[in-house]
């Protein structure tokens, strides 16, 4: 099996059997895994978190995700925004960004510890308790260092002691987060730190390509589409249809002739669009998140009740593919079936008297041709 992302983006199995598939060999591979990221650098619309940036370049890997919270919260795409943070971020710990060009600790770190040292002194000197956020080992060698020394030597004025920890109590601790959760320094580390990572990738472009398949329109929106179903109008279709350049048409039948059983499978490997509370998230970021996955969840709903119109409009695309000779190789599916395109979810449209339904019927009936030659593309491609 193999899969192929559309130039929308979309993620999906590649049903060429015959003919080569149209998107090239660069758009292609064995898993939808390996496409995701080809998916990201299409449709790429969010910038990634400035805060999961940060984190990465401060320790080499995002332990938790919570310096992306405040982003979350606000962010009207936050699937979207996870996506791109962890495709930006996982290309950085493939390549250690967070080191020196010599391989060494980021200075930041060895200035920090640094400060962290003369701070823990000076506060020895001043019968001060050495603070918290000096990382344990550096506190025992320091008091190590003054038994050695004797005691208190010279000793700075208590305000230089208490801006100096003011100032620099912040970079201290991040230096002692740095040495307690340390950055991948070879291979094995850097796989164990990569894996998790990569997992969540996968699921989010899993979850937001299931969302494209279901709610974007492909250049022919909703309205649209309404009005050449229900008012069987087709005439702002068919103009539409003839303005898309080939890319366009190609794309737009490609996501219009899905299988509503492939769908079914893919919805049931995302659990549905379900979410999980992630706890190293804040409340409103998981709101956010939460509040996102049940528009999408909604919306699914409404799309195998929408399965005769995307035949009806199939029926459109393939006409005006055929009639510019695109050579799009067996683009569309080899399972679907026309034949049931009328679904329980649309007899009722059809017993009202709904003409484009029961147009659809009349020739399915009757073995149109066009409906032939939709059905024959299918099984062996243009």
């Amino acid at each position: 099996m193999s899969f192929h992302t559309n130039y929308m983006g979309v993620v999906l199995e590649c049903r060429a059997r015959i003919q080569a598939c149209p998107y090239g060999k660069e758009m292609h591979a064995e898993t939808k895994e390996e496409l995701y990221p080809i998916a990201l650098a299409i449709t790429k619309t969010v910038p990634p978190s400035e805060g999961l940036a940060s984190t990465v370049k401060l320790f080499g890997a995002p332990r938790t995700w919570s310096s992306m919270s405040r982003e979350l919260e606000t962010s009207p795409a936050p699937v979207e925004l996870i996506i791109a943070s962890l495709g930006q971020e996982i290309q950085r710990v493939k390549t250690d960004y967070w080191k020196h060009g010599d391989g060494t600790d980021p200075g930041w770190v060895l200035d920090a510890e640094k400060q962290a040292k003369w701070i823990a002194y000076e506060c020895l000197t001043h019968d001060i308790e050495i603070p918290d956020y000096i990382h344990p080992d550096i506190a025992k060698e320091t008091k190590s260092r003054y038994i050695k020394a004797g005691g208190p030597s010279d000793r700075s004025g208590y305000n230089i002691l208490a801006t100096k920890m003011q100032q620099h109590e912040r970079e201290i601790y991040l230096a002692k987060l740095f040495r307690e959760n340390p950055p991948p320094r070879n291979a094995a580390e850097r796989k164990a730190a990569l894996e998790p990572m990569i997992k969540e990738f996968n699921h989010y472009s899993a979850i937001l390509n299931m969302s494209k398949i279901i709610s974007k329109r492909h250049f022919i929106n909703h309205s649209e589409l309404t009005d050449f179903v229900r008012n069987n109008n087709p005439k702002a279709i068919e103009e539409k249809i003839s303005k898309m350049d080939d890319i366009e048409l190609l794309t737009t039948y490609d996501q219009y002739t899905i299988d509503d059983a492939y769908v079914s499978k893919m919805m049931h490997d995302i659990n549905g669009f379900g979410y999980d509370v992630r706890n190293d998230l804040s409340e409103k970021a998981n709101l956010n998140l939460l509040r996102w996955h049940n528009r999408a969840a909604e919306v699914s709903k409404n799309y195998t009740l929408q399965s005769a119109p995307r035949i009806l409009l199939a029926i459109k695309l393939h006409q005006e593919i055929q009639n510019r000779n695109i050579q799009g190789g067996d683009l569309t599916i080899d399972n679907i079936n026309i034949d049931d395109a009328p679904t329980r979810s649309t007899e009722k449209h059809i017993r009202s008297g709904d003409q484009p339904y029961a147009a659809l019927q009349e020739k399915i009936d009757a073995g149109d041709p066009d409906i032939n030659q939709v059905k024959r593309n299918i099984k062996l491609g243009y």
